[in-house]
């Protein structure tokens, strides 16, 4: 017998696995940062599924396609299953004067993203 005419179905599904991106900021350094340098590093995600690399500045991940990095090539000291390195060309001249965190952004489809930072003074 149903009450009111209600009858309520619930489904649970489990949810697939979370992958975890791995990034590590090898370049700038910390406290680096005159002239023109590098941003380089590797990402990956554990699952070796594909990511996208971002410029961050100040903290602001930059948007549109001048804020994404070359991104993956081969890092065998990294990953022999993916490609992972990253690494771009950047003019310290064109950012403000005074302190200044550059960093990096790593997305995966359907992931947090993860950020790395490094500072200047």
């Amino acid at each position: 017998m149903l009450f009111g005419g209600v009858l309520c179905a619930f489904l649970l599904a489990a949810s697939p696995a979370q992958a975890v991106i791995i990034a590590v900021l090898e370049e700038p350094a910390e406290g680096a940062g005159s002239g023109v340098s590098q941003v380089r590093g590797h990402a990956r995600t554990d699952d070796n599924a594909e990511v996208t690399v971002r410029l961050r500045v100040n903290g602001e991940t930059r948007q549109g396609d001048d804020g994404i990095l070359p991104c993956c090539s081969g890092r065998a000291d990294v990953s022999t299953a993916v490609n992972a390195g990253f690494s771009a060309q950047i003019n310290f001249a064109v950012f403000p004067a005074g302190p200044l965190t550059l960093g990096v952004e790593v997305s995966a489809a359907g992931e947090t993203p993860q950020g790395k930072s490094v500072a200047r003074s």
